[in-house]
């Protein structure tokens, strides 16, 4: 549940900054506040993203286990 609302966020959050990021032009020399800041909401996603996955990864794991002492 929790992991894949996570995997949801993730997705979302990376799709609003790749738009922006797409939607910028070319700032001034010297001006990149906008760009880093979309790059920054990159990586979060990407972290997020993986987090989510391994809790997703771990949760099927637990499943897999309690069903084998349960078999």
């Amino acid at each position: 549940g929790f992991a894949l609302q996570g995997l949801d966020r993730a997705e979302q959050k990376l799709e609003r900054a790749a738009k922006r990021i797409a939607q910028s032009t070319m700032p001034p020399a010297g001006e990149s506040g906008d760009l880093n800041t979309s790059m920054v909401e990159v990586i979060e996603a990407v972290n997020l993203y993986k987090a989510n996955a391994n809790m997703v990864k771990a949760e099927d794991e637990m499943t897999k286990r309690v069903l084998n002492i349960l078999a």
